[in-house]
């Protein structure tokens, strides 16, 4: 590769906590310099590296918004454990924008809709499950249920 190659990516958050309403969002913005050289230069790679050779886009995106609330609250407003009810929509393109003979793949881009609940017995500790529809840009849809503990330490 003969050409400099820079990535700049600017990202954004909001999170809202008023308990028993939580409101979070993230929206991102990437570019990567000169990624027709660098696609080509990752189609040329040795069979013997054994690694993907994926076009690179010139820019990616992505956006959610989730919103959720606490059912717990209506009991008490002391407890320590939290339960939310949350929907969340995302939209994202790791195939935003392409240059050069990079094709734009619309399965790149996919729109997902999450229903689901999140218990944290403690404030460090998460138990999660979700349903989620997702959309490709190319128009085929699949429904994913994802279940998953978490921790802070």
């Amino acid at each position: 590769l003969k050409a400099d190659v820079w990535v700049t990516y600017g990202d954004i958050h909001l999170a809202i906590n008023r308990r028993p309403v939580r409101i979070v969002g993230y929206g991102m913005y990437g570019n990567v310099q000169n990624s027709d050289q660098l696609s080509t230069a990752n189609r040329n790679l040795s069979n013997n590296l054994d690694v993907k050779r994926t076009p690179v886009a010139k820019n990616a995106a992505g956006l959610y918004l989730e919103a959720g609330y606490d059912i717990l609250s209506f009991w008490s407003q002391q407890r320590n454990e939290n339960l939310y009810v949350f929907a969340r929509i995302e939209w994202y393109d790791s195939m935003y924008k392409t240059v050069g003979n990079i094709s734009d793949n619309p399965r790149y881009e996919r729109t997902v809709f999450n229903l689901g609940i999140n218990y944290l017995p403690l404030s460090s500790i998460v138990l999660k499950a979700h349903y989620n529809w997702r959309t490709l840009g190319s128009g085929e849809q699949d429904e994913t249920l994802a279940l998953g503990i978490g921790f802070d330490f």
